[in-house]
């Protein structure tokens, strides 16, 4: 029987915003992309490096840490692999889509 890596060890999306935040996990980059969006007002990120990225508010060393990681119930969270850009692109959708809904719902 093939071995699915996925199945063997899942993956979340960490985060943490700033230095005041403690690392939350997310299923999805959307999932993470609502949190940011709903709870801190950020508008778009730009990748910083493996482990992070920037935003208005959130940069040097006060970034956001979101990258892929094991999962919580595995017992801890290792660092497996940045966001690529395609998936950054798709957090910023995330959020465009947060701004729009809110502009249509008067917010």
């Amino acid at each position: 029987m093939k071995s699915d890596w996925s199945s063997v060890c899942a993956e979340v999306v960490w985060m943490r915003v700033g230095d005041e935040d403690s690392y939350h996990p997310f299923d999805t980059v959307e999932d993470a992309a609502q949190y940011l969006g709903d709870f801190y007002g950020v508008r778009q990120i730009d990748f910083k490096d493996q482990y992070g990225v920037t935003a208005p508010g959130f940069e040097g060393n006060n970034y956001i840490s979101l990258y892929w990681g094991t999962d919580p119930k595995d017992g801890s969270a290792e660092v497996t692999k940045a966001l690529t850009d395609e998936e950054i692109g798709e957090f910023n959708l995330s959020l465009e889509a947060i701004r729009d809904c809110e502009a249509a719902n008067g917010e």
